[in-house]
């Protein structure tokens, strides 16, 4: 990725939205987009910036929106936003936000020995954007540790991947925070616009992360049907969230074997909805949301695998989709 690419920009500020608003906006029985204050962008548009990765991420993390049980100890941390493309102005649907963090003692779960029983992914968790490029979770805000003789700030992990797979690992942190100053990344420039503020509420600290994101991506009508792509890709579903049925759009370089399924969250397969040779070029399927036998699914977090075998080797790529009823 460019340099230009990498010079991002996050905006953040408090929010006034209620623990009932919140956790219903989260709810898988609807995304819906709620205003919040935001600064005014600038006449040109900033990217978000990338930060380190760290050693305690760990790829899997269940689709949710509340990371944390009711019994974590420490302040509940209330975070929402929305993700643009690179017009900083386009939402983008179908994003996948991966966030991770320490727990209020500054211990990783899957690293370190606070993970509780029962849930091996404490205070992890993924979720999607929605139609107006929005989403929220629930976490508790972290604790401090030391990293060689500093105390590292308190921070937040995010892994931003657009539609088309462009990845961004950040982090995020607090205004006031004591060990920001010290802290050789929290106190880079780059980072100077990822400190946000929080409003300490009733329920816990409520704040803003929206995100830039290096994607062209805003929609189905992107990619013309009379072009031959350069490339295998799958697009994310549209509409996602959806209740009822969903359009997948898949691109061939080159004629292909084709086949693509769908999976539930415990990799059995749900249907086959395309198999047999297809042309090169883009190509559009729908999933009515039943199963092989035309049973309706429920409710749920489903994955859609598309596997292409072609003369000039094999692509396979899976995304995960959500189906609201």
């Amino acid at each position: 990725m460019s340099s230009d690419s990498q010079n991002k920009l996050i905006r953040a500020n408090g929010s006034k939205v209620s623990r009932r608003d919140f956790l219903r906006f989260c709810s898988l029985a609807g995304l819906s987009a709620i205003a919040y204050p935001s600064l005014v962008f600038a006449d040109r548009c900033d990217l978000t910036t990338s930060d380190i990765q760290g050693p305690f991420y760990s790829s899997g993390a269940p689709m949710r929106t509340v990371l944390a049980d009711a019994s974590e100890p420490g302040d509940r941390l209330f975070i929402s936003g929305t993700i643009y493309g690179n017009d900083c102005t386009s939402p983008l649907e179908g994003a996948i936000v991966d966030v991770w963090a320490a727990n209020d003692a500054g211990c990783y779960s899957r690293f370190e020995s606070c993970t509780p029983v029962g849930d091996d992914f404490n205070l992890r968790g993924q979720m999607l954007t929605d139609a107006n490029g929005n989403y929220a979770f629930e976490t508790v805000r972290p604790g401090w540790y030391l990293n060689g003789a500093t105390f590292r700030p308190q921070h937040l992990h995010i892994r931003f991947v657009t539609p088309d797979n462009d990845v961004i690992i950040t982090q995020i942190y607090f205004e006031g925070d004591k060990y920001i100053a010290d802290d050789p990344w929290a106190s880079s420039p780059n980072a100077a616009n990822r400190i946000i503020p929080l409003e300490q509420q009733n329920d816990g600290y409520h704040g803003i992360v929206d995100a830039n994101l290096d994607s062209a991506l805003t929609g189905l009508h992107d990619d013309p049907d009379d072009l031959t792509p350069d490339q295998f890709h799958l697009h994310q579903n549209y509409p996602n969230p959806f209740n009822g049925s969903t359009a997948i759009r898949y691109a061939l370089a080159s004629p292909a074997n084709v086949k693509l399924k769908v999976y539930d969250q415990n990799g059995r397969q749900v249907t086959q909805i395309e198999q047999g040779q297809k042309a090169a070029g883009f190509h559009t399927a729908f999933w009515d949301s039943k199963d092989q036998h035309g049973r309706e699914m429920a409710s749920s977090v489903y994955y859609y695998n598309l596997t292409a075998q072609s003369s000039t080797g094999r692509f396979s790529l899976t995304k995960p989709m959500m189906l609201v009823k």
